[in-house]
């Protein structure tokens, strides 16, 4: 029963909600390398993000991934 214990579930959960945000950030990051060497169109979200990373600020859609856990606190 060790899987089962609270402990784990609470990491299992943790673990799922990180993956999703590092796979928004790595598809952002993948496409804008194309779209900067030329071989896709710049969308304007990938636009956004770029500008947002110039300036050192979170894209917009990083930010509707973030890790909604009570352990984390939300920055606005």
């Amino acid at each position: 029963m060790g899987h089962l214990q609270p402990l784990n579930i609470f990491l299992r959960q943790e673990i799922d909600r990180m993956q999703r945000v590092v796979n928004v950030v790595r598809t952002t990051l993948s496409e804008l390398k194309l779209a900067i060497d030329g071989c896709i169109i710049m969308s304007e979200h990938l636009r956004d993000a770029l500008d947002c990373m110039y300036d050192a600020r979170t894209p917009a859609n990083w930010k509707r991934v973030r890790i909604d856990s009570p352990t984390v606190p939300r920055y606005q």
